[in-house]
């Protein structure tokens, strides 16, 4: 989880996810935001994507596993797919992933 990240790296993942544009999303069934990799391609996302994949925790998603890191009251994804093709991060703030209104937003898993 995010209380494994040093707190350089910690630091590093705040910076880079205040200073870059999030969209939101358009899906009424799955409320969130996203960047993508073009809109700043000076940043790191490879950093950011390695980062969820080392500290985060397994949650499912309309059937689909993916890996997930809460940091300052969001959950972090990003695609399931190789680092380097990967481009788009999402989140969402983690009370959507508690509330039970929500249920097909998926769960965590053990």
């Amino acid at each position: 989880m995010a209380n494994d990240l040093t707190a350089e790296d910690l630091d590093r993942f705040k910076s880079f996810v205040r200073s870059v544009r999030w969209q939101t999303a358009k899906a009424v069934r799955n409320p969130h935001q996203y960047t993508i990799r073009w809109w700043h391609p000076d940043q790191d996302l490879d950093w950011i994507y390695r980062t969820i994949l080392r500290h985060g925790y397994k949650y499912l998603f309309w059937n689909v596993v993916y890996t997930c890191l809460d940091v300052d009251g969001y959950m972090y994804w990003g695609m399931n797919a190789p680092i380097e093709e990967r481009y788009v991060l999402n989140r969402r703030p983690c009370d959507d992933c508690t509330r039970t209104d929500l249920g097909h937003l998926g769960r965590r898993l053990p």
